[in-house]
C-alpha cells in the first residue's frame, strides 16, 4: 500500500486524532470532530478550518485503507513512533492534551480513551506525576 501524497506532520497528526476519536467507542462524534480541526488549527495558524477539514477527509481516505481497526491502531502507533522522533517533549506533550481536548468533546471520557491516552504516552515518553 502506497503512502499518500504530499503527507505532512499536520496529516500525521489528523490520522492519530481521528484514530482516536473513532476506535476508542466506535463513533465518531460531530464535537470531536470539531475539537479535532480546533486543535489541527492550533499546530498551523495560517489554514482556514476548511482547509484542516480538508487535511481531515484526506487522512479519512488513508484510514480506510486499514481493513480493521488492529490495523488502524498499527498504524497509529507507527506514526507515534514518527512524531516522537520528530516533535520535542513540549509538542509531544501538546499532542497529549490535545487527544484529552478530544475525548471530552463529547462530554464522556471513555476507558478506551484513558487506554489510548496511556499508550501515547507510553510512546512520548511522557509520564503521569504520582
Amino acid at each position: 500500500m502506497e503512502h499518500p501524497k504530499n503527507w505532512s506532520t499536520l496529516h500525521t497528526l489528523g490520522f492519530l486524532y481521528l484514530t482516536f476519536s473513532y476506535t476508542t467507542d466506535g463513533t465518531l462524534d460531530k464535537r470531536e470532530v470539531g475539537m479535532m480541526i480546533k486543535r489541527l488549527q492550533r499546530w498551523s495558524p495560517n489554514d482556514t478550518s476548511d482547509d484542516i477539514a480538508n487535511i481531515i477527509r484526506e487522512v479519512g481516505v488513508w484510514y480506510k485503507h486499514f481493513g480493521t481497526e488492529d490495523e488502524r491502531r498499527s498504524m497509529a502507533s507507527d506514526y507515534a513512533y514518527v512524531l516522537k522522533d520528530e516533535l520535542d517533549e513540549m509538542q509531544r506533550m501538546e499532542i497529549v492534551a490535545d487527544l484529552a481536548a478530544i475525548a471530552r468533546a463529547d462530554g464522556t471520557v471513555s476507558e478506551g480513551e484513558i487506554g489510548f491516552i496511556q499508550a501515547i504516552r507510553e510512546i512520548f515518553g511522557i509520564w503521569s506525576p504520582g
